[in-house]
């Protein structure tokens, strides 16, 4: 099954700084993009990476994953001036050769790939603003010098930057949710999800898309678990594939490891169906 390599930026072929296409609006993509994600929680929802799938089933969630995605690299492209965008969210390919899999290997794999097709969906949301071009609402700004500050990043010179800024914006989205969880009463999952948030971030010995992987996992289960607990059931298999992603992020970094022996009891207490 060839997989994807996330990338951290637009490759260097294109020095030309990306803004939003004529026509189109921080506020027209992101309500384009929230649908987008939607569709790709549903199908998420739709993956168990626990029991092995009849026959053709993964066949038919990766040609829905395939149609999903490609529909979302068109869009980005349209959405913006250059194709930056697209090329952050398709990362590289690369193909795995001679490798025995079985179908419930390939299913993680997907699950793992619809994942962090959600993830960086959200965060080229969450930078949208970055990318309105010269003098848009420039009354707005405050101060007027401020906006050119905020846009030179996303020239793919500044492609270190770029990552730098999408880490820390995916770490407060992360907390966000963690507040969500906790307005709701849930103070001890809020908590638990608090301790594993912060262990996941001073991980450094492993790759930065490896931890962004297991902060958008961590994001998951806070916004599973800022539902009402009647509803929290419908989400199962997207908190197990969230699960899967800690747990591999566990096995190589010490931190995640202990954190998730001492809080993940408590998650699981609160967000059914997650393996023991």
């Amino acid at each position: 099954m060839a997989r994807r390599k996330a990338t951290g930026g637009a490759a260097a072929d294109d020095e030309r700084p990306t803004y939003l296409a004529p026509g189109f609006t921080s506020a027209v993509v992101a309500a384009a993009l929230d649908d987008r994600i939607a569709k790709g929680r549903e199908l998420l929802s739709q993956i168990d990476v626990h029991v092995f799938p009849q026959p053709g089933r993964f066949e038919e969630l990766d040609r829905e994953h395939s149609a999903w995605h490609n529909y979302n690299a068109t869009y980005l492209e349209r959405a913006f001036t250059t194709k930056e965008l697209r090329k952050e969210f398709e990362g590289v390919f690369f193909g795995m050769i001679g490798s025995r899999q079985t179908d419930l290997d390939r299913i993680r794999e997907l699950a793992r790939d619809v994942q962090r097709d959600i993830g960086k969906l959200v965060d080229i949301q969450g930078r949208l603003p970055l990318y309105e071009p010269p003098g848009y609402e420039r009354e707005a700004a405050t101060p007027a010098a401020a906006a050119p500050a905020r846009r030179a990043p996303i020239n793919v010179t500044f492609r270190g930057q770029v990552g730098q800024v999408n880490l820390a914006e995916l770490i407060e989205q992360v907390e966000t949710r963690i507040e969500q969880v906790d307005q709701r009463g849930e103070a001890s999952l809020a908590e638990a999800l608090e301790q594993l948030n912060n262990a996941i971030r001073v991980a450094t010995e492993t790759a930065e898309e490896t931890r962004e992987d297991g902060l958008h996992a961590v994001g998951d289960l806070a916004e599973v678990g800022a539902l009402p607990a009647e509803e929290r059931g419908k989400f199962r298999a997207r908190v197990r594939g969230a699960f899967l992603v800690i747990k591999e992020l566990a096995e190589i970094a010490p931190s995640v490891k202990r954190a998730l022996d001492a809080w993940g009891p408590t998650i699981t207490e609160h967000l059914p169906h997650l393996p023991s």
